[in-house]
């Protein structure tokens, strides 16, 4: 049996609107404040963490300070950034799968090398599903061709397992996932 993570459809907060949003709720589209919640407990800031406790701390440290909320940043990067730095986390900048299949094995082992990663990952497989989705890579088990990396879900709050060589591979409820982009995630010092 894998390992039980958040779970962003978790009736305690399923329902909670997402952000400033008047009809999304976190059950919906809350992978992002999931995975957050995920990393703020593994790195010991809040053992008791939630994607509702994630989206209020952002939400205080943005009211009154600044014009734009942190929740309608023009990109994913750029909301993640504002998410993280309310939750004294701190994001590392995207890689891409299209920076060609070397580079990127290259690149994304040494992210899991070193920690905590946002994986970005494509879930088109019916008209429910939102285009993308984000998870929480936990640890790099294995070497080389070999290396396997395990992740947290949020859809669901289990473990998952995608070959780092092409990190692509269904996910634990049988999506099939194909990562697409990678942010290093840790505790800001």
């Amino acid at each position: 049996m894998t390992r039980a993570y958040l779970n962003q459809g978790d009736p305690a907060w399923a329902r909670t609107k997402a952000g400033r949003s008047r009809s999304r709720t976190i059950g919906q589209v809350g992978c992002v404040l999931t995975c957050y919640a995920q990393a703020q407990r593994i790195t010991g800031i809040d053992p008791e963490a939630t994607p509702v406790t994630v989206q209020q701390r952002a939400l205080l440290a943005w009211d009154g300070r600044e014009q734009t909320s942190p929740f309608s940043g023009n990109t994913a990067a750029a909301f993640q950034d504002r998410l993280a730095a309310a939750n004294d986390l701190v994001v590392g900048d995207r890689v891409n799968l299209i920076e060609g299949q070397r580079l990127w094995a290259e690149l994304v082992g040494a992210f899991f090398r070193e920690g905590l990663c946002l994986m970005h990952v494509d879930t088109i497989d019916d008209e429910r599903d939102e285009p993308n989705h984000w998870v929480l890579a936990v640890r790099l088990d294995g070497q080389g061709d070999d290396a396997v990396v395990v992740y947290a879900d949020p859809d669901g709050g289990h473990e998952g397992r995608l070959p780092l060589r092409t990190l692509t591979g269904p996910s634990p409820k049988g999506k099939p996932y194909q990562v697409q982009g990678v942010r290093r995630i840790r505790r800001r010092q």
